[in-house]
């Protein structure tokens, strides 16, 4: 498996995997066409800015299908980034994703990050902890909860939740994940007064 930052030579393929997921969704058809289309633009707004805000990840099989992507999304406040959606084909194995995390991991700690959020539906716990078990660049960071959130809900006083989706609402309840590189002694030591 190959896991490379895509081009807007992509956008069909990128387009066909999200539709192709979204249709797995448990919520209304209304839902799932709203999520795509706020996800394809998010994905063509990130590929016609550039890097320095974000950029959109995809993981090839041998014979060269796209199998998977990661939407990552650069804090202009802080210094992390936000992992906004991971998209992966029907059945594909878990280290599909794992391997994809790894890569965007690697990547951005090239470039100084040490910290980043991601989000995912709360009934999907056990495969997001089985997903940090097998990543072997996710040993080297702290997870906490950073955030549930009711379905439905927009939480009031959340910057992080913000720069994740926005205005979104989610009809499902979610939880907001922060992982920081254990080494990272800046956030380890700062004070609050």
């Amino acid at each position: 498996m190959q896991v490379k930052p895509l081009t807007p030579t992509e956008l069909s393929s990128i387009e066909t995997l999200i539709k192709t997921r979204s249709r797995t969704l448990a919520v209304s058809p209304e839902f799932q066409d709203m999520h795509t289309k706020m996800t394809l633009l998010n994905v063509q707004d990130l590929m016609s800015v550039g890097p320095e805000v974000g950029q959109v990840f995809g993981a090839f099989d041998d014979e060269g299908l796209m199998i998977g992507i990661l939407i990552v999304v650069l804090s202009s406040s802080q210094p992390c980034y936000f992992v906004r959606k991971a998209y992966t084909v029907p059945k594909a194995p878990l280290k599909t994703l794992s391997k994809m995390f790894e890569f965007i991991i690697q990547f951005y700690e090239k470039l100084g990050y040490k910290r980043f959020y991601t989000m995912y539906n709360a009934d999907d716990i056990g495969l997001y902890h089985r997903l940090w078990r097998t990543g072997s660049t996710l040993r080297n960071y702290i997870t906490y909860t950073d955030l549930t959130v009711p379905a439905n809900v927009r939480p009031k006083h959340s910057d992080v939740w913000e720069l994740l989706f926005g205005r979104s609402l989610y009809p499902e309840p979610m939880v907001v994940r922060a992982f920081i590189r254990k080494d990272d002694t800046m956030f380890l030591n700062e004070t609050y007064d």
